[in-house]
């Protein structure tokens, strides 16, 4: 049997392929130490720009930086879409393996594609097996082709040099039953080895892929903690307990399950990977996961949306993916039910409310508001809040995103020019004046929260024109959650950023996240470059206040020691005695600083709201 870890591929449609460095090591060690016989390190790609992480593209110069275990096999995936339009073209392998597998660090290109796709991308095995690779072939949904529409459909194979040929359960609908017949039609009109990969929309991915081992398959995919699109796939760990008996060596599974507990668990907390009701239905309905994931992100949607949609897309189909399919499902729904309570659903929420509000407080009780500090006298950049991003001023990219999360009534604009107040009242924003003598942009805050009827104050940078509304949604929950703490948001620092660079405030907290102290050095620092931290953490700047606590900020009447050293606003609530709560985001979005920042901002913009 092979085992094959494709975490840091299929784990990347969640954190957009960034995995720290520092992370990726620990894992290819934890994955040696398991007795784990391929990692698949990502995607190899002809795009080679659009997203942040180093593993969307896994390029040999890249995977060469990683200290990859002797032994170990790597692997990376191409899409078929890249090989086969209009027909296949060897530039395209070429340009995506410019160097033999024995210049490279990858042995094993795996191509995953469709049905239709099938026969014409098959001969690029024998581009791959002429410069030295072996190769395999994932064939994605398939589980509803009749018994003899598989063996046609893989007898193609056998006239190609393929080392593997994995059937993947797509959409997560499949039964363990139907893994063994499905297996059992592809071992009927293949020769080769069999490969199997599962999806967790029904909570069966492990039952599924040791149904398939049974059956024949003899190379199964994981990834650790089920990391993955949608629901995510069969666990790593558990995995190898279930097989434990079987290899020829007791995995050693404590590197693992440490990877686990520093690394994996915090991000799937974060990023809410699994299964749940909706991926449950889902794979019931065989609708595909990433409409669940998009629905699960976007604050528009409640539970009676999610329920509609699905339903919706069980009746029209819903096996490929599609933005314009999921907007007409969901419209389809508001027009049909109008004035209605749809009998299937549960009583309706308002779509600013967030399902993971703690019972303590609610909307209903305390009111949450975002406020937005902005100047035009930037040292920097003057006028930077009024700077056109394609088509409106950035000030207005940060409102409207904002009010995706609390509602357009519930945002707010704090500003001392009248430039400024004109344009976000223009949009049908509200405005607060605040006087052009505030300290820093917390002291403008505070200032604006006393005229405003409201409980809790989620502070949202002008400059940030791509912040998440789903991170303000978490910080006013956590905010919620404990009224005595401010909260403040952080990510980890990646691999492309300097961790020395003073423009990037180090945060530093105990092991419940809350803030000892942020810094612009690199800390904590290390007596023993053996002790040195593997990763560390960054501000984000969206906060959480309440009214008595933004008052006690202002009523200080100056910058406090630590704030004016190190230039950190935040620090003034230490000195003061208030207990601040670090609440992990997605990674910072891009901001706005000087000029030049414009172009890339703008392109990230065109690429979020293509």
């Amino acid at each position: 049997m092979i085992l094959l870890d494709c975490t840091l591929r299929d784990g990347g449609y969640y954190n957009a392929w960034d995995f720290q460095p520092a992370m990726a090591q620990s894992y290819l060690a934890a994955m040696q130490a398991a007795g784990v016989d391929v990692v698949e390190l990502g995607f190899r790609s002809l795009k080679t720009n659009g997203f942040k992480g180093a593993f969307a593209y896994s390029t040999d110069e890249f995977l060469y930086s990683l200290n990859i275990p002797p032994g170990m096999k790597v692997c990376v995936m191409v899409n078929a879409c890249e090989l086969v339009s209009p027909d296949l073209s060897l530039e395209n392998l070429s340009t995506l393996f410019p160097c033999g597998a024995d210049d490279s660090p990858v042995g094993l290109v795996r191509i995953a594609c469709h049905a239709h796709e099938f026969e014409k991308v098959l001969p690029a095995s024998r581009w791959l097996q002429e410069h030295g690779y072996r190769v395999g072939f994932n064939l994605m949904q398939v589980a509803d082709k009749t018994h003899n529409e598989i063996i046609q459909l893989v007898q193609q194979a056998n006239d190609f040099p393929i080392d593997v040929l994995y059937v993947a359960d797509s959409l997560g609908s499949m039964s363990p039953d139907e893994t063994r017949n499905l297996v059992e039609s592809v071992r009927d009109g293949w020769q080769g080895a069999i490969g199997i990969h599962t999806h967790d929309n029904q909570g069966l991915a492990l039952q599924n892929s040791l149904a398939a081992a049974e059956a024949g398959a003899t190379w199964i995919d994981a990834t650790v903690t089920g990391m993955g699109r949608g629901p995510g796939n069969a666990k790593m760990e558990e995995l190898l307990i279930a097989i434990a008996d079987e290899l020829p060596e007791q995995p050693n599974l404590i590197p693992l399950l440490a990877l686990i507990r520093r690394h994996f668990q915090p991000m799937k907390e974060h990023y809410g990977w699994g299964t749940n009701p909706y991926y449950y239905l889902a794979g019931k309905y065989g609708i595909h996961p990433t409409y669940i994931q998009s629905m699960l992100t976007d604050s528009r949607y409640t539970e009676e949306d999610l329920l509609a949609v699905i339903d919706r897309l069980r009746v029209e189909g819903g096996k490929k993916f599609s933005l314009d399919t999921l907007d007409a499902a969901r419209h389809f729904y508001k027009t049909e039910t109008m004035g209605e309570q749809h009998h299937y659903w549960p009583s309706r929420r308002r779509a600013t409310d967030s399902p993971s509000s703690p019972s303590i407080h609610s909307e209903a009780s305390m009111r949450s508001v975002v406020l937005i500090p902005a100047r035009y006298a930037s040292s920097r950049y003057p006028g930077k809040p009024l700077v056109n991003l394609i088509d409106k001023p950035m000030i207005i990219w940060v409102a409207e995103l904002s009010a995706r999360a609390v509602g357009p009534e519930n945002v707010y604009v704090a500003t001392d020019d009248d430039r400024i107040a004109e344009v976000a009242k223009a949009a049908g924003f509200q405005i607060v004046m605040t006087s052009p003598e505030a300290l820093t942009g917390t002291d403008r805050l505070a200032e604006a929260a006393e005229q405003i009827d409201a409980d809790i104050f989620i502070n949202v940078q002008g400059d940030e024109p791509l912040v998440m509304p789903e991170d303000i949604l978490r910080v006013r929950d956590a905010k919620l959650a404990d009224m005595d703490s401010v909260i403040n948001g952080f990510s980890w620092v990646s691999g492309q950023e300097d961790v020395h660079s003073v423009n990037i405030p180090k945060v530093i907290t105990t092991e419940d996240n809350q803030l000892i102290y942020m810094s612009r050095l690199a800390l904590p620092g290390f007596k023993d470059p053996e002790n040195a931290p593997q990763a560390y953490k960054k501000q984000v700047c969206i906060y959480g206040f309440s009214k008595p606590q933004l008052a006690a900020f202002r009523r200080f009447g100056r910058k406090s020691l630590l704030e004016k050293s190190e230039d950190i606003e935040i620090l003034r609530f230490l000195e003061l005695g208030v207990p601040i709560k670090m609440i992990e985001t997605r990674p910072g979005s891009l901001a706005v600083d000087v000029p030049e920042d414009v172009p890339g901002v703008e392109a990230a913009l065109r690429k979020r709201f293509s």
